[in-house]
């Protein structure tokens, strides 16, 4: 009997465990999906789901494909489990964030990605660049300066942003868009990738 009462025991609170471990899953008709917590619910109507990075969206019910509750990432290990060095290597990422750091430090977003060679390089770069601009007497190296400055950080904001997305993607997060505003009936979404060689952007509204 006692060995009873303590199976029981044992298997409620592994049920309670894995619920804490869980998140809410928002699955979208256009193939967005949406990951985090649902903090209000309106039936036949809209939920609001708060993401890891505190944004909060409001999702009207007919955009909706399914709600489920799933694991964070396919290789789910609890946290109880995870070390540090496992738990940097999981850590999501925020495009817009990543661009930020890169438009005011080329190879800060990169550094903030965890991709810190390349991080390094753009910083060279960008450095090397300015000190031709900055202690350079001659027109013409001053010119290749600037230009090599302004390439180096138009690298760093593009590809940082596109990395932070690849990131998530691998790990399976997912932001829905780079750049995302919520109304109580429309979502206004900003994109930007690569399509073979060309960068490409795209704006989207969500009725």
């Amino acid at each position: 009997m006692f060995k009873k009462i303590l199976l029981v025991l044992a298997l409620g609170v592994s049920v309670i465990y894995a619920k804490n471990e869980l998140q809410d899953v928002v699955y979208l008709k256009n193939g967005s999906i949406i990951r985090g917590d649902i903090i209000e619910r309106a039936i036949n109507d809209y939920v609001k789901i708060q993401r890891a990075n505190g944004i909060v969206s409001t999702l009207k019910m007919e955009k909706i494909t399914k709600i489920t509750k799933e694991y964070p990432a396919k290789n789910y290990m609890p946290s109880s489990m995870e070390n540090s060095s496992y738990s940097s290597m999981k850590k999501e990422k925020d495009p817009l964030i990543a661009f930020v750091f890169s438009f005011f430090i080329p190879g800060l977003g990169q550094h903030y990605n965890g991709q810190h060679g390349k991080g390094i390089i753009q910083e060279v770069l960008s450095l090397g660049a300015w000190a031709m601009v900055a202690f350079v007497d001659d027109t013409d190296v001053k010119i290749a300066g600037s230009v090599l400055a302004g390439t180096a950080s138009l690298w760093s904001m593009i590809d940082a942003p596109i990395a932070a997305g690849k990131i998530n993607n691998n790990n399976q997060y997912y932001y829905g868009h780079l750049i995302e505003y919520s109304t109580d009936n429309k979502i206004y979404g900003f994109d930007m990738g690569m399509n073979g060689h060309n960068l490409e952007a795209s704006f989207t509204i969500h009725f």
